[in-house]
């Protein structure tokens, strides 16, 4: 930091203050020399921006390594349920196959079972980022991250076993183990609630808010691995759920800031989120465990619930969650603006505007976190603006959910009908987990001179996660657009989506339903290539090591019918692959061929129209040279044109005898 503060603080001092810069003593500027009875170090901290270390820096610590980690497990989950949607999709085959099997839903509950890790994510990167390494993070990172991960590995074998999910009316083998692991877990997630504290107030308060949901979840893994009941105390934390949902993509956002300005003083602290989350947080828990009273959601927007409570209580208890509420939203949306303006440069000029940024991964981050702050708002305000009559018919169970209509005893409570606000915000919030991964791309780029080949050679997949954050913009693209086409008719039509997300939508024009087709396509491939290039990039060999290491024990541990089922979908998945490149490749060479066809062509053209006028000109001399006048000509047409000046050329090269009358007649000459 010393050249730092030698060029800040004494661009022009004497020999004595550079001295003390030197020492590491900087000397007080001008400005707070008018005012040299305030604390220096305490101005600093509130009006200068702390010099930040270089994000290379962070990419060989333990922490950002569990991260990476954590993020190939969630990532490759996501990978795998899309890759097996297309094999089954694209193969009638292994469709029929595959036809009553649960492999989706296994799948799905792997990926819940894998949810945890997200809140691992979040707390790493910005242990990597901000603060300094100690045992208690690297150990707590350590056990809580395995326990996730063989949750998640338990939730795929148990249906692969021919039993049903690791819960607790599941087979003994498994119930057991996922307690025991659920134990594992929360012992790991406690110790890392004592980790160090990172600098910056933006990434301080992410990470106490990030601190507190992993409380809540360690108590609600110990109440699964003993077993306990309903009790005020769980329930209120089932009540902070939606809340603390929240915590990895304003950890996120908090990093993203960290990025661009570097960490923030203590002015700034008010008008971070995740300050006034916390105080929605307690005011869940004071509400449920003090008054006894409990929230009611509509099956609306997460932050959109009111307490059941009544009277003037109620009034003061709902007012105070609206103000909190509102303060969050304007947190966030004043957080991105700092992201954004921190990110990208407009310049504007009478003759148009531009628009520079950096890095191309902290520009797809903070347009991922554009899309997800608009979808949470658009759901929100949406929602609020709800007649109150839709939400009593949504409490009672009497709107239609996907077009049928539901209602009496048998009807589940929250019910409504789904908006595309609604669709949206459940394609966006996946992408929270892609959110952190362009992080930790950016925080994990390896150093050319200190990595090895291998690091520095997988560096451009990186950025594949900028394709997968193209793909999820074109998915919302694509269920806007379903949107518009549906809205002038009387029941909207609910949208039908693959395993990536993506809406599956039949156009009845010809011409359209190949653009759509199209587009649907080049989404998906977006999607699945950029998280496959970035998981590589994150790290090929813990992801070979790891991939290769649970597809080994599945295929061990499997019965011979989900070995054959696992073979065919790999060959499937394979032979598609390859039919794909193929395709790639033969229109290329037809492409190519087209090429050479259209330049030959050309060619010939071109020879052709040199060649005409020579041809044309060599016929009339052949008709000029006979001695007689051209068929056609007019009587008095004048002899003397252009062609007159090859007479003598004529003359010279011919022999001529005269007759011999013309002979006698000529005289001596």
């Amino acid at each position: 930091l010393k050249p730092y503060w030698a060029k800040l603080w004494c661009p022009n001092t004497g020999a004595a203050q550079r001295a003390s810069v030197a020492a590491g003593r900087p000397s007080r500027p001008a400005c707070i020399c008018l005012a040299s009875r305030l604390n220096v170090d305490f101005v600093e901290q509130i009006l200068i921006k702390i010099p930040q270390q270089p994000w290379q820096t962070a990419a060989s610590s333990p922490a950002s390594a569990a991260a990476s980690a954590l993020l190939q497990v969630q990532l490759g989950l996501g990978l795998v349920l899309g890759a097996v949607g297309i094999a089954v999709s694209s193969s009638p085959d292994l469709r029929k196959h595959m036809d009553g099997a649960t492999w989706e839903s296994t799948l799905r509950a792997a990926a819940k079972a894998a949810s945890p890790a997200l809140l691992l994510t979040v707390f790493a990167l910005i242990q990597a980022h901000a603060a300094s390494p100690d045992i208690l993070t690297s150990a707590g990172l350590l056990v809580s991250g395995a326990a996730v991960t063989l949750s998640a590995f338990i939730a795929v074998l148990g249906p692969i076993r021919g039993s049903s999910a690791p819960e607790e009316d599941g087979p003994a083998p498994f119930v057991t183990a996922s307690r025991v692991l659920s134990s594992i877990q929360a012992f790991g997630q406690f110790v890392l609630i004592f980790g160090t504290l990172p600098s910056g107030s933006q990434l301080l308060c992410a990470s106490l808010f990030v601190r507190l949901a992993l409380t809540v979840q360690t108590v609600r893994a110990v109440s699964r691995a003993l077993l306990l009941g309903a009790s005020p105390v769980s329930k209120a934390l089932r009540d902070m759920e939606p809340v603390l949902t929240l915590a990895p993509f304003l950890g996120g956002l908090a990093l993203l800031d960290a990025m661009s300005w570097g960490p923030s003083g203590i002015m700034l602290t008010l008008l971070q989120p995740v300050v006034y989350c916390t105080l929605l947080v307690v005011m869940i828990a004071f509400v449920r465990l003090s008054l006894g009273a409990g929230i009611d959601s509509f099956g609306g927007p997460d932050l959109a619930f009111t307490f059941q409570l009544e009277g003037a209580v109620g009034s003061t208890v709902e007012a105070a969650r609206a103000a909190i509420v509102f303060a969050i939203y304007a947190a966030m949306i004043f957080s991105l603006g700092r992201v954004l303006h921190g990110t990208f440069a407009v310049e504007m000029s009478m003759s148009g505007f531009s628009v520079q940024w950096g890095d191309p991964l902290a520009s797809a981050a903070a347009k991922m976190s554009l899309l997800a702050i608009v979808t949470h708002f658009a759901d929100f305000a949406l929602g609020v603006l709800g007649s109150e009559e839709e939400h009593a018919q949504a409490a009672n169970g009497a709107l239609p959910i996907n077009g049928v209509e539901v209602s009496g005893a048998s009807a589940p409570a929250h019910l409504r009908d789904l908006t595309v606000t609604d669709y949206a915000k459940a394609v966006v919030t996946p992408a929270h987990t892609l959110l952190l991964g362009l992080v930790a791309a950016r925080m994990s780029l390896p150093d050319p001179d200190k990595s090895g080949a291998l690091n520095v050679a997988a560096m451009p997949f990186s950025y594949g996660f900028v394709l997968a954050s193209m793909g999820v913009m074109m998915q919302v693209v694509l269920l806007i657009f379903f949107g518009i086409a549906h809205a002038d008719e009387s029941h909207a039509s609910q949208p039908c989506f693959d395993t990536t997300g993506t809406v599956q939508w039949s156009v009845k024009s010809q011409v359209l339903g190949k653009i759509v087709e199209g587009f649907r396509l080049a989404t998906v491939f977006l999607l699945e290539g950029g998280l496959l290039l970035g998981c590589i990039g994150l790290g090929p060999v813990p992801l070979a090591v790891g991939g290769f290491s649970t597809a080994s024990a599945l295929y061990l541990l499997s019965p011979a019918e989900a070995r054959e089922t696992g073979l065919m979908v790999v060959k499937v998945c394979t032979r598609s692959l390859g039919s794909s490149i193929e395709t790639i490749l033969e229109k290329q060479r037809q492409a190519q061929e087209a090429a050479a066809a259209r330049k030959a062509a050309a060619v010939a053209k071109a020879l052709e129209a040199e060649s005409a006028p020579k041809h044309k000109t060599q016929a009339e001399k052949g008709s000029g040279g006979s001695g007689g006048p051209k068929q056609g000509a007019p009587a008095g047409a004048k002899k003397d044109g252009p062609k007159r000046k090859k007479e003598p050329q004529a003359l010279v090269f011919k022999s001529f005898d005269p007759p011999l009358s013309m002979a006698a007649t000529a005289g001596p000459r």
